[in-house]
């Protein structure tokens, strides 16, 4: 009987290219402008970090608290006790009662809170309206979303807002309006007409509004914060985005509170609204 050999051969499957979901986006203005202040030691006014240490009291109690086992998960919202301080700040500030359960999140920076916000409530083929020029997060926010920037230029020279630009604008895609007060990177601010406006704007829509405010406590000439916390018009559309990081000055310890009224009846109706954390 004749041995028989066994051949086993195998198939080689070539590897698939997967190009970037953002090709054209490349690297931060943070990261471009860092780098040139280095190349050039220039005075680097890109970035919030501050040259100054944090105080000494408030390592002291960090390292207390890691020393003592408080360095493991925290809740997903946020410890409890931080988001009753937010709660009790924007009562003392605004005079706005905010439920710690339902209406504050605490994230790790700025720029993720924007990203969960859009990605829990921008669908594919929705539209959202952003004010130019925007902080270089939001656009791919929304593209990573699927969804579409429609982009309105602020009117030069006071970067304020063309309000008729924006009703025009406004349409049966539109999921969102990202609003930047104080604005980045210009400084403007709304004023209480700019609130009345965005609220004509929403009424009779269904268009929720993303706020980022986290300058709100740098604002200067005797003016005042205006914000979705003020106008009682706004209840059912905003979401609110606020760092604490800018008016305590310890970078990257950020406290992010979120007002969500805009987004529990979503939170309520649908199943894909996740756990905002921004």
């Amino acid at each position: 009987m004749m041995p028989t050999a066994t051949m086993t051969s195998t198939s080689v499957i070539p590897r698939r290219s997967h190009p970037s979901k953002l090709p054209d986006v490349g690297t931060t203005i943070f990261t471009v402008m860092s780098r040139l202040a280095a190349e050039h030691d220039a005075i680097n006014l890109s970035q919030g970090f501050p040259d100054f240490s944090p105080p000494p009291r408030l390592v002291e109690l960090v390292a207390g608290h890691m020393r003592a086992g408080l360095n493991q998960y925290a809740p997903m919202p946020g410890l409890t006790a931080l988001r009753d301080a937010i709660a009790h700040q924007v009562m003392a500030l605004h005079g706005r009662r905010v439920s710690t359960e339902t209406e504050i999140t605490i994230t790790a920076g700025g720029t993720e809170a924007i990203f969960c916000a859009v990605q829990a409530v921008v669908h594919a083929g929705d539209e959202v309206i952003l004010l130019d020029p925007a902080y270089d997060s939001y656009e791919p926010a929304v593209r990573l979303a699927r969804g579409a920037a429609v982009r309105i230029p602020l009117r030069r020279p006071g970067f304020d807002v063309d309000w008729d630009r924006v009703r025009d604008a406004v349409g049966p895609r539109t999921r969102l309006i990202i609003v930047n007060t104080p604005h980045n990177p210009s400084g403007a601010v709304f004023t209480r007409g700019d609130l009345e406006a965005l609220a004509d704007v929403l009424d009779g829509t269904d268009v929720l509004v993303l706020a980022d405010e986290v300058y709100e406590h740098m604002v200067f000439d005797g003016r005042a914060h205006q914000g979705g916390h003020d106008d009682d018009r706004h209840r059912g559309h905003y979401h609110r985005h606020g760092n604490r990081r800018r008016h305590h000055h310890h970078h990257r310890h950020r406290r992010h509170h979120h007002r969500a009224d805009a987004l529990e009846r979503h939170r309520r109706g649908a199943s894909d609204l996740r756990s905002l954390g921004h």
